[in-house]
């Protein structure tokens, strides 16, 4: 038979806190006082688990993973190109580049819905502005669009178009001119007209 099982190791301790930094769970310290030659600080960060900052973690992790996929995707590709023949090889790259056209393709339409949805109530007319634009700066090669930039690209282009404001302390002229029987206040104070 065999010998009796080992017991399991202990887990190990958690990490020290860094030499000199504050042990987890204190308080930060408090900010030198102004005036004494110190630059004062800068604002803080957003919490640790505001909704902003979770925010930019996930983002910046499914962009890591999106990175990894797409490496991965890269290498199993070279290793099938290896075993092809030539003219396997050909086929698979005349479908890959007819895929590749198609998701651009079908990521521009996605691009002028996004833009027409965006530009809603914001701009006069959306159509026209569409047709003057290149959308493929906002669309990459698998297709998918760069929402926020199209969203920032509307945002100049309507404060572009906005109607300037009038002057402040500036009034519209009025009609000028004898205005003739309609003129009621002349009337009224027997004064004849223009």
């Amino acid at each position: 038979m065999g010998s009796p099982p080992e017991p399991a190791a202990p887990p190990a301790p958690p990490p020290a806190p860094p030499a000199g930094g504050p042990a987890p769970g204190a308080p930060p310290p408090a900010p030198p006082a102004p005036g004494n030659g110190q630059v004062p600080p800068a604002p803080p960060a957003p919490a640790a688990d505001s909704p902003e900052a979770r925010l930019a973690r996930a983002e910046a992790a499914l962009e890591q993973e999106r990175a990894q996929h797409r490496t991965a995707q890269q290498q199993l590709a070279q290793l099938r190109r290896e075993g092809m023949t030539e003219q396997e090889r050909l086929v698979a790259e005349a479908k890959a580049a007819g895929k590749a056209e198609a998701l651009v393709a079908a990521g521009l339409q996605v691009a002028a819905a996004e833009f027409r949805a965006l530009a809603a109530g914001k701009l006069a007319d959306p159509a026209a502005a569409l047709e003057d634009l290149n959308l493929a700066r906002f669309v990459a090669e698998d297709g998918t669009v760069n929402k926020r930039s199209l969203a920032a690209m509307v945002d100049r282009l309507a404060a572009a178009a906005a109607p300037a404001a009038p002057k402040p302390g500036s009034i519209p002229g009025g009609p000028h001119g004898a205005t003739g029987e309609t003129d009621f206040i002349r009337q009224a104070m027997g004064r004849p007209g223009g």
